[in-house]
Formats: C-alpha cells, structure tokens, sequence
C-alpha cells in the first residue's frame, strides 16, 4: 500500500470515528447541549483534516529522497566501477566527497562501508605477526 492510499485510509478513519462519537454523544445527552457538540466537532474535524494535511506534505517531501537515492546510487556504481577497473585511488578520491554529499541515504551506507573497506588496501602487512604456536588441524 503506498503512503498516499494509507494516508487517505487514515483520514477516512479519523472523520468515521469522528462521526461514531458526535452519533454517541447526541444519542447519550440532551438537544440543550448539541449545539456546543457540534461546534466542538466541528473544530475536531478541523484539526483532524490540518493534521491530514500535514502528513501529506511529509509524504510529498519524502518523495524528493527517491530522487537523491536514484543520484547516490549512480555515483556510488561509477565508484564501484573505478574500483573494478583497479582505479583504487581515484576510488578512494571520490568517496569523501560521496560521503559528504549523500550520507543520509541509504545508499551513503554502502558508500561509507566501501570507504571503510578501501581503507586497508595499500596499508603495508606487518612482517611480524609474534605467533608462537601455529596449530593445523
């Protein structure tokens, strides 16, 4: 179900239960009273319907992260494929300016994880790993 249909599912829920409990109360009180109810309901609907608003402009805003999501994930594949074609630190060149641009995506994730990978190719292996033992089993 996408956001907007659960969203509208939501509101049409909210304005029943709206409905349900003006029906209640009329039925359990007086008509002296029912003008009060209905202006009560009345602004209840009201903030009901600014509250539904508000979550569709959230979803709307949401939408521009697809867009941002479809950019990291191009960048992140031409990184990748300077490191297929051995371009190791041409690689590790353009995963700063990656990290910077798009670390709130998910795919920053995977950018930040191949930064952390990248990170040990190069280093010099210690020549002396001071095992004493060394068990094959």
């Amino acid at each position: 179900m996408s956001r907007s249909r659960m969203y509208l599912a939501l509101a049409v829920v909210v304005v029943v239960g709206a409905i349900v409990v003006a029906l209640a109360a009329t039925n359990s009180s007086g008509s002296g009273d029912l003008e009060k109810q209905v202006q009560a309901l009345t602004q209840r609907v009201t903030q009901l319907e600014s509250q539904i608003q508000a979550l569709r402009g959230s979803a709307g805003a949401g939408l521009g992260n697809v867009e941002l999501e479809r950019q990291a994930n191009a960048e992140l594949q031409k990184i990748y494929q300077l490191v297929s074609d051995g371009q190791i630190d041409q690689a590790k060149a353009a995963l700063p300016d990656f990290n910077a641009k798009f670390a709130s995506t998910k795919v920053g994730q995977g950018g930040q994880s191949l930064a952390r990978e990248l990170a040990v190719v190069g280093k010099t292996a210690p020549t002396d790993w001071n095992i004493e033992k060394w068990f094959q089993g």
